[in-house]
């Protein structure tokens, strides 16, 4: 995905907007940068291992999709289904295949720590957040076994009229098989009283093709509905039109 920046040339700020009302990230110094570094709100390290997360934490609603649960596993533990259930792949390889947590040990692996061969339900990894109050900044980690061309995640985000306001994906690992687990931020910063309600993860990768099918989520940071950033449009408007004035101030 694009990275999107902000730069301030001439006195004049312009930033890119992947979407009407809002900027999307996929890169954790520029959305740090630009949205004030949203502080950590969860981590999920204060569950136990095995666990189910409740249905609401910290202020946001967490839903599955595919009738799939919501399990809270020490990302140590993730493993993959070794034995031929993934043809092309040695078991030493599949050895290695786990999720990565990048805050502490936990990580929300819907379906468990298991990669199980597909297509089944324990590999619908979607996953639906609904803030109790809308948020004008958020972002997250997405966990990926395996980091070959298999992983897809797209993502739909709606603001506080329930209206669709973003609409991105796939993200996508960018390895090749056998190549490390990794890790993708992905953020998004509302624009000009635009805050975020919903947003809808689509994990659509249910196969036993490649070793990749199971996704886990970590680190979520997110501001609330403190702070109004101005359209990119706006924001070059106001900037030009200061330096118009000041222009004018020094002719006097």
């Amino acid at each position: 995905m694009t990275k999107h920046l902000f730069c301030v040339i001439a006195g004049t700020m312009f930033a890119t907007a992947a979407s009407a009302g809002v900027i999307s990230y996929s890169d954790l110094a520029a959305f740090n940068a630009a949205t004030g570094t949203p502080p950590v709100a969860i981590s999920f390290d204060g569950f136990a291992a095995n666990s189910v997360l409740p249905a609401t934490v910290a202020g946001v609603s967490f839903a599955a999709a595919g009738g799939n649960s919501l399990n809270v596993v020490a990302a140590a533990d993730t493993f993959t289904t070794l034995g031929g259930a993934f043809p092309g792949y040695s078991d030493a390889v599949l050895l290695n295949n786990t999720l990565l947590a990048t805050s502490g040990a936990m990580v929300l692996s819907p379906g468990g720590k298991e990669l199980v061969p597909g297509p089944a339900t324990a590999q619908e990894d979607g996953l639906i957040l609904t803030f109790a109050t809308p948020v004008t900044a958020f972002g997250l980690d997405i966990l990926f076994q395996s980091y070959d061309f298999g992983p897809f995640v797209s993502i739909t985000a709606f603001d506080q009229n329930n209206s669709q306001v973003y609409s991105g994906g796939p993200v996508a690992g960018a390895g090749g098989a056998g190549s490390p687990p990794a890790t993708v931020f992905w953020g998004i910063q509302g624009t000009l009283g635009t805050t975020i309600s919903r947003i809808e993860f689509n994990e659509s990768d249910r196969n036993n093709d490649n070793p990749d099918s199971n996704i886990g989520y970590d680190t979520l940071r997110f501001e609330g509905a403190s702070v109004v950033v101005p359209e990119p449009g706006t924001i070059a408007f106001v900037g030009l039109g200061l330096i118009a004035a000041f222009v004018a101030r020094s002719r006097r």
